[in-house]
């Protein structure tokens, strides 16, 4: 034949241009699997409830029902003075809403809609109280720019110990679930639901309507109690 054989055909290396895109199909191809590794890997971790995760790190607390919560002091957004959990314990359903921060555009608006309808809680005699992962001053900015006075807007730092306890805390996350705890007169949890609280525009307030409804829903099943006392 007489054609004139190519670069590769005489042994000679390919040119830098087409080895430098060589290079960046494979680097492409690496982050790719290394994304669905690790996609695979949250939803398997997601799946193991009170499990423990590769490496000996604590899987995400699941909500223990009919556990008994101990009474806790935290911080009240609103005033930087404490809070005292014990004031309600054993008087009267406490609603715990927790949201994972201001920076969560579901979250702000949750706590507006419970501000503007925290006197549905009060009428239906239960506490609420709101729990966040904002600390000192960014905890208190955050009460201030959303006008929370109607209820606490409590934070927690350290070792997140109540929340965790509460289950409300997310190891993966290492911030709180958006969800609730109804924590029953006797101190016990009653209800509750970890990520069931929607973080889209324009939900907040059917995100009330579901806790009210797992309020209601909480009481029927134990008997009514706390339904009409004062």
């Amino acid at each position: 034949m007489s054609g004139v054989a190519s670069g590769a055909e005489r042994g000679q290396p390919a040119s830098p241009r087409r080895g430098r895109r060589h290079r960046r199909r494979l680097a492409l191809a690496g982050a790719l699997v290394a994304i669905a590794a690790v996609a695979v890997g949250i939803i398997w971790y997601g799946n193991r409830p009170g499990g423990v995760a590769p490496g000996g790190m604590a899987a995400d607390t699941p909500i223990q029902m009919g556990k008994q919560v101990q009474p806790v002091s935290l911080e009240d957004s609103r005033s930087g003075q404490m809070f005292d959990l014990s004031q309600d314990l054993g008087k009267r359903d406490v609603v715990v809403v927790a949201y994972m921060g201001d920076f969560c555009l579901g979250c702000r608006e949750l706590l507006v809609a419970l501000q503007t309808r925290a006197a549905e809680f009060a009428a239906a005699n239960a506490s609420l109280v709101a729990l966040g992962p904002e600390t000192g001053q960014a905890g208190r900015a955050t009460a201030a720019s959303r006008g929370i006075t109607a209820y606490p807007l409590l934070q927690e730092g350290g070792s997140r110990s109540f929340t965790r306890s509460i289950g409300m805390w997310s190891d993966m996350m290492q911030m709180p679930f958006m969800g609730y705890v109804i924590i029953g007169r006797d101190g016990t949890i009653m209800a509750g639901e970890q990520s069931s609280l929607s973080e889209a525009e324009g939900a907040a307030s059917s995100n009330v309507d579901s806790i009210l409804a797992a309020l209601q829903a909480a009481r029927d099943r134990a008997g009514g109690t706390g339904a009409t006392a004062r």
